[in-house]
């Protein structure tokens, strides 16, 4: 379940750091065909990873079920909340800022 985590979390992180000011939710105004496809082909390859027995036994790993990947991608999530944060809170301090000029 690490492993699938770790794979949400560093595509998440690639959508998060499009821009270093907006949010991931208004980055993806922003289509990047690169970056989807990537992701694409990432997912495939965990998928391949978990689910095909062979690849699975040489990388010593088992399935997930629905509800396993489920709390895999919950704490990708959560631990890619604290850069949204943190541009949310970098944006108000520099409306702040432009307000009182």
């Amino acid at each position: 379940m690490v492993f699938a985590t770790l794979i949400f979390a560093n595509i998440l992180l690639s959508y998060a750091n499009r821009s270093f000011h907006y949010s991931i939710l208004e980055s993806f105004k922003n289509r990047n065909l690169l970056l989807v496809g990537i992701s694409i082909a990432v997912l495939l390859f965990l998928a391949v990873i978990l689910y095909v027995a062979p690849v699975a036994q040489f990388f010593a790993v088992t399935a997930l079920s629905g509800y396993e990947l489920g709390i895999a991608l919950s704490v990708a999530a959560v631990s890619v909340l604290w850069f949204e944060v943190y541009k949310l809170i970098r944006r108000i301090s520099v409306q702040r800022k432009s307000d009182k000029s």
